[in-house]
């Protein structure tokens, strides 16, 4: 049955440290050397992981600010076109509203 040693929380076999075999000690050794091998292999990946990901990251946002860019000049081609028939349209009404206007002027002209 394991335990935890009160002097410094170890695992132990229901046994004092210095009877724990050379063997047992060198295989905890090898374990964490394994175990900081390993942390050092995946820090490496991570480091080249969030390399590619923001690599990723900046393309992905160079073809948005494109298509952003892209979606802005066929706004204002809109908008231009859009202010352009409202006031060729303003003019027109305009121009009927002084025609109407005169002939009213005319009619009443004509009555008197």
């Amino acid at each position: 049955m394991t335990t935890v040693c009160d002097q410094c929380e170890w695992k132990t076999d229901n046994r004092s440290h210095t009877q724990i075999t050379d063997d047992e000690l060198t295989k905890e050794l090898v374990t964490k050397g394994e175990l900081r091998a390993t942390e050092e292999r995946l820090r490496g990946e991570i480091k080249s992981t969030e390399e590619k990901l923001r690599g990723e990251i900046k393309a992905t946002e160079g073809k948005l600010r494109g298509e952003i860019k892209a979606t802005e000049e066929r706004l204002m081609r809109a908008i231009h076109k859009w202010s352009a028939d409202t006031i060729k349209w303003m003019f027109i009404f305009w121009i009927g509203q002084i025609a109407a206007l005169t002939a009213i002027i005319k009619l009443m002209l004509k009555w008197r």
